[in-house]
């Protein structure tokens, strides 16, 4: 088949007006002007989205497709926020974890999002994501401090156990442990020596807010007064004037190609180490500004050469699991600085970005020969360049194709989103 648009923006090229992508089976084999591609492949079908925008699908590089029920938090510090949230997480039953996994992958097509890094701690979305036949990672969140010895080896050999159990679909299965304040130093080790955890996708949340920084130097505060009704006491990594980032590398706990969302609150030197490790940050702007935790430092950490990508992390604390609300987000919190990425950045950080971090490059996250054929088409906006028809809040998303067939279409929902959505909202009602 031949898509054409009066737009095309590969990504790995530039903008092409009239253009087209032929693919065949489920790879792109040429994208370029429509008149050439036709005369190159007369054997193939055409579809012309006429005035419209083809890119390729979008990748969140971090997300909860298993916090899809909840509702987008009042405004708040990040420990205020926690303790409401994690009242909330513990009335959820393994049904409404499965239910909101499915809602999450069904709005995430809607949105033009084909591939994705989830986290969560019953691994629903394996199953989610193979239903709509999405690609990406589902990690596993993991939590707890257990005493050295023994029982962190015991309970990494459970979290080994349970990720091998969730493999399959053709869904990559992953670790995560949620964050240094909820996974210690001795966990952390015992799951680094797994022998088969050295070969999966990590994940991780890291420097995100200041109560997080306040626990790690100081061992006070607001975080631990959000755990403690739970009877739970955050982890700490050690006396050591080091930031968060620098403790994890001092322990050996940054894992090379690990995916870190947030990344906020860096100290000196601790932009340089995630480089080194060839960490990808994942900014969650919307997040970000919504419990006050402030700017992710995008000038120095481009500076150092760590990769951006950009992620919803969850309805919870962020936006509407669209990357394009993220995207205008990025741009609005960084415009005060004097760093507000453009519209090809943003375009790039939601594309090539978001392979990286799920080590997809030169497979996804782009339109060329070789690619998946994974896109979106959009209407186009009149006045707009090809980036900022991307990412404008007027284009909507009229269908989402993943392997050159279409996935979610406007005009043709799946028929079963009104069931999926009305089970939703009955769960939401009872948590929230």
């Amino acid at each position: 088949m031949i898509w054409s648009a009066d737009l095309v923006v590969p990504v790995a090229a530039p903008p092409l007006q009239g253009g087209a992508i032929a693919v065949r089976d489920d790879r792109v084999v040429a994208v370029g002007p429509a008149a050439e591609l036709r005369a190159a492949n007369p054997d193939m079908g055409e579809r012309a989205f006429g005035d419209a925008v083809i890119a390729p699908g979008f990748i969140d590089a971090h997300c909860h497709l298993e916090w899809s029920l909840t509702v987008p938090s009042a405004t708040a510090d990040f420990a205020a926020w926690m303790g409401a949230f994690l009242a909330m997480r513990h009335r959820m039953q393994a049904e409404d974890h499965s239910a909101a996994a499915r809602l999450g992958a069904l709005r995430r097509l809607a949105a033009g999002t084909t591939a994705l890094a989830d986290n969560g701690p019953t691994g629903a979305g394996v199953t989610a994501l193979a239903e709509r036949g999405m690609r990406g990672i589902v990690h596993l969140e993991t939590f707890g401090d257990p005493a050295p010895g023994e029982a962190s080896e015991s309970a990494a050999a459970r979290t080994a156990e349970a990720i091998a159990a969730l493999g399959g679909d053709g869904i990559e299965v992953g670790l995560s442990p949620h964050a240094p304040y909820t996974v210690g130093p001795d966990l952390w080790a015992a799951l680094i020596q797994r022998d088969e955890l050295a070969g999966v996708s990590w994940s991780t949340h890291l420097a995100e807010s200041p109560a997080e920084l306040r626990w790690h130097h100081r061992g006070d505060g607001p975080l631990g007064e959000a755990y403690a009704p739970l009877g739970v006491v955050p982890a700490r990594w050690g006396a050591t004037s080091a930031g968060v980032i620098g403790a994890l590398e001092h322990h050996g706990a940054l894992r090379d190609g690990l995916i870190a969302a947030h990344c906020v609150r860096l100290e000196d030197g601790e932009a340089e180490v995630l480089a080194e490790r060839s960490v990808v940050a994942v900014h969650c702007p919307s997040s970000n500004r919504r419990l006050l935790c402030g700017r992710m430092p995008l000038a120095r950490l481009r500076g150092a050469g760590v990769t951006v990508a950009l992620g919803t992390d969850s309805p919870a604390s962020g936006g509407p699991f669209d990357l394009r609300v993220e995207a205008r987000a990025a741009a609005d919190l960084h415009a005060a600085s004097g760093e507000a990425p453009d519209a090809e950045a943003l375009v790039r950080m939601m594309t090539t970005g978001g392979a990286s971090a799920i080590g997809r490059s030169g497979d996804l996250g782009a339109l060329a020969p070789g690619y998946r054929a994974d896109a979106v088409v959009l209407s186009r906006v009149p006045g707009l360049n090809a980036w900022q028809a991307t990412i404008d809040e007027r284009a909507e998303v009229r269908m989402t194709l993943i392997g050159g067939a279409p996935a979610w279409d406007r005009e043709n929902p799946p028929a079963d989103t009104g069931p999926i959505e009305t089970s939703a909202q009955g769960i939401r009602e009872g948590l929230c």
